[in-house]
């Protein structure tokens, strides 16, 4: 246990989690990981159900997402004010130690930076980052949004919410569709928020998995510079995901960019397997 952990604990709140499971018909192979989707900036688990868990577990996955606290369903509303990015790594390494086995962390946007986090303390069996915003720093998203939405990065500073809008996650959605989706976003505690801002770097994965590294080439909140250094911090290549924008599991085309990832993830988890075998 870490220093900090020990003298400032997280405090337990009870978790949301949503899953879906392939029939017997779907089923993968036996020894194949489950997938834990952990969700990004004002999100919560619903966000993987509308499409993404019950399409995986139609592919063969065992599928289950998080809610982090004070999102969604899950506790912990009443400690929003006092959640840090160190409460949410609890969340998701009290999930991932809850399934059968290790499972295959999928984040996504600030959800990568806790899986990060996470990787770097638990064995996870691969680990999917989608458009991160720079797991090392935050430099070139901050100098963006101050070009881009500078009252984003003012109420940050200050802690106050930021309001995430229609265009700033979606690149095809019908209007109607995306402001729906965006009525269900919950406010992120203001010291999370300053933590996308000034943060430590994580240290490398433990147990080296298979690193899988995501950008949406319609993107308007992480710029392509931060896809490609969180690459390179662990010695990948970014991938792209074509004509999608930022919320890749919501927008218009989030079937075939999830048909990507999930055949990108077969492979390079068969190739850890034959390697291992050598």
């Amino acid at each position: 246990m870490r220093m900090r952990e020990w003298a400032f604990p997280a405090t337990p709140v009870d978790r949301e989690v949503l899953s879906a499971e392939p029939t017997p018909s779907d089923a993968g192979p036996s020894d194949r990981p489950p997938l834990l989707f952990v969700h990004g900036l004002q999100h919560g688990a619903w966000c993987w159900a509308e499409s993404w868990l019950p399409r995986a577990a139609a592919a063969g996955w065992s599928a289950h997402a998080l809610s982090l606290r004070a999102h969604g369903g899950s506790g912990g509303r009443d400690r929003r004010r006092r959640t840090r990015l160190s409460d949410y790594e609890h969340d998701v390494l009290q999930e991932a130690v809850r399934l059968p086995r290790p499972p295959v962390v999928v984040a996504h946007s600030l959800g990568c930076i806790v899986a990060s986090r996470v990787a770097a303390r638990y064995p996870f069996a691969a680990v999917v980052l989608l458009t991160p915003v720079g797991v090392d720093h935050a430099v070139d998203l901050l100098g963006r949004t101050v070009l881009r939405a500078p009252q984003h990065v003012a109420r940050m500073s200050v802690g106050l919410p930021v309001h995430l809008s229609e265009v700033d996650l979606f690149a095809g959605l019908p209007p109607a569709s995306a402001s729906e989706l965006v009525s269900r976003l919950d406010p992120e505690p203001p010291l999370v928020q300053l933590q996308l801002l000034v943060r430590r770097p994580p240290r490398p994965a433990v147990q080296n998995p298979p690193v899988l590294v995501y950008g949406a080439q319609r993107d308007v909140l992480v710029p392509a510079s931060g896809v490609e250094r969180t690459a390179r911090f662990y010695g990948t290549h970014a991938r792209w995901l074509p004509d999608i924008g930022h919320d890749v599991m919501l927008d218009a085309g989030n079937e075939a960019a999830l048909d990507t990832v999930l055949h990108d993830l077969s492979e390079v988890l068969a190739q850890r397997a034959e390697a291992d075998l050598a």
